[in-house]
C-alpha cells in the first residue's frame, strides 16, 4: 500500500496544465494516506526517520495546498446555491476572479520545472527511506512482525488525538481547532481504510462514517478558506457586495458543523483502550495479513 501511494504521489512529475488541479489533488491525497501509514507504525520507526519523513511529506502537501485551495474556491462558491438575482452578478465576478487567482498560483508552482523536479526528488527520497517503516527500529534484520501489537500504539494515538481534537473543537469551534480535528480524523479514516481487511462488517461501517465526517469537515474548511480570502483579498471583492456570500457561508458552515459534531460524538464515544481492544479481537478472530 505504501508503494502504491508513493507511485500515486509521484504522478505530479508528469503534470500538465489541463490536469494540474486533478494531479495536485491525487498527489495530496496520496501523501495524506502515507502520513497516516507512517503514524500507524510510528512506535517501531526510529524517531529521526519518523520526524524527517513526516515533515517532508507535510511540507510538500502544504506547498501544493495553495493550488488546491484556490482551485476549489470557485466550486465552493457555486455550491452555496446563490441564485438570487441581486447576488448573481457578484457571484459571477467572484468566480472569474478566483479562476484567475488559481491560474496565477498554479503557474507559479507547477509552471516552474525546477520547482516540480524538487518536489519529485523529495518524494523519491522519502520513498526510498520508507523501507525502514517496515523494520523494527530500523534494523534490516528485524522486519516488522505482522501482529496487531505492531500497529496498536500508533492507531490508539491517532484515535486518542482525534477524540481530544473533537472535544477542543466542540468547546471552541474556531477555524484552527476545526482544521486540527479534521486532520486527525483523516488520519484515522485512512488507517481504517487500510485495516478494513480485518472486519468488512464493523470496520466497513466505520470507514463510511469517517468518510462522511471528514467530508463535512473538509467542506467546512473550504468555506473557511473562502471567507479568509474574501476578507483579506480586497481586490477580489472590489466593486461588489460580498455580504450575500458571507451570509450563505455562515448558514452552510453552521449546518456542516452541527452534522460533524453529531457524527463525531458517535464515532469517538468509545474510550481509546476499549476501541483498540475491540480491534485487537477482530484481528485475532478475522483474517490476517
Amino acid at each position: 500500500m505504501v508503494t502504491e501511494q508513493f507511485d500515486e504521489a509521484l504522478g505530479i512529475a508528469g503534470v500538465a496544465d489541463g490536469d494540474a488541479a486533478e494531479s495536485v489533488h491525487v498527489t495530496r491525497k496520496a501523501i495524506k494516506r502515507l502520513r497516516a501509514m507512517l503514524r500507524l507504525v510510528r512506535d517501531s520507526v526510529p524517531t529521526d526517520v519518523y520526524r524527517t519523513d513526516n515533515d517532508v511529506l507535510g511540507l510538500v502537501a502544504s506547498e501544493l495546498g495553495w493550488i488546491r485551495d484556490v482551485w476549489v474556491m470557485a466550486g465552493t462558491l457555486d455550491g452555496l446555491g446563490l441564485s438570487d438575482e441581486e447576488a448573481a452578478p457578484a457571484v459571477a465576478t467572484l468566480r472569474a476572479r478566483l479562476q484567475a487567482r488559481y491560474e496565477i498560483e498554479r503557474d507559479a508552482i507547477l509552471g516552474n520545472a525546477a520547482h516540480v523536479a524538487s518536489i519529485v526528488v523529495q518524494l523519491e527520497h522519502v520513498k526510498k527511506r520508507s523501507k525502514v517503516w517496515m523494520l523494527e527500529g530500523g534494523d534490516p534484520d528485524k522486519p516488522l512482525p505482522h501482529t496487531f501489537e505492531s500497529i496498536a500504539p500508533g492507531l490508539e494515538r491517532v484515535y486518542r488525538s482525534g477524540r481530544k481534537a473533537l472535544r477542543n473543537a466542540a468547546t471552541s469551534p474556531t477555524d484552527t481547532l476545526l482544521h486540527a480535528w479534521r486532520k486527525r480524523a483523516k488520519y484515522l479514516r485512512h488507517q481504517v481504510e487500510a485495516l478494513n481487511i480485518l472486519g468488512p462488517g464493523e470496520l466497513g461501517e466505520q470507514e463510511v462514517q469517517l468518510a462522511t465526517l471528514t467530508d463535512q469537515l473538509g467542506q467546512d474548511h473550504d468555506l473557511a478558506v473562502l471567507t479568509h480570502r474574501l476578507v483579506r483579498d480586497t481586490a477580489l471583492v472590489a466593486g461588489i457586495d460580498p455580504n450575500p456570500v458571507h451570509g450563505a457561508i455562515a448558514t452552510e458552515r453552521h449546518r456542516l458543523q452541527t452534522a460533524a459534531f453529531t457524527g463525531g460524538a458517535s464515532l469517538y464515544q468509545t474510550t481509546p483502550d476499549v476501541y483498540i481492544g475491540k480491534l485487537a479481537e477482530r484481528w485475532i478472530e478475522g483474517p490476517t495479513f
